[in-house]
């Protein structure tokens, strides 16, 4: 990711310019295969993009491949887990609170956003 796509997506967040954040995702290290730790990184953004365009289905696959590369990595955990209980899946809480046991405060980091379970 260059600089100017790492300063553009907040921005575009901020704004709730979904199309434009995605848009600055997509670039050739989003269909990387390293298990470099910024590869997940890059991927769970991708899919927490995806979840607040209302896209579960494709959000989850993102986050599960996130999670693949960096299981630990506590905002994947939640995000994957809320769009688990988005689909009606139950077992989203188990990925909340595995979140939660690998980096405390993660919910309630989330729900500043009114990203709640």
């Amino acid at each position: 990711m260059t600089g100017v796509q790492t300063c553009a997506l907040p921005i575009c967040s901020d704004l709730g310019q979904w199309d434009a954040a995605l848009a600055t995702l997509q670039c050739a290290e989003l269909s990387t295969a390293t298990q470099e730790p910024w590869a997940s990184r890059i991927r769970y953004a991708y899919a927490d993009v995806l979840a607040n365009m209302g896209r579960n289905d494709e959000a989850l696959k993102d986050y599960t491949f996130a999670l693949q590369r960096n299981p630990k990595l506590a905002s994947a955990l939640m995000g994957r887990g809320i769009a688990k209980l988005r689909a009606g899946d139950m077992a989203g809480r188990t990925d909340i609170e595995e979140a939660e046991r690998t980096k405390p405060g993660t919910t309630a980091r989330f729900a500043k956003f009114g990203l709640m379970p």
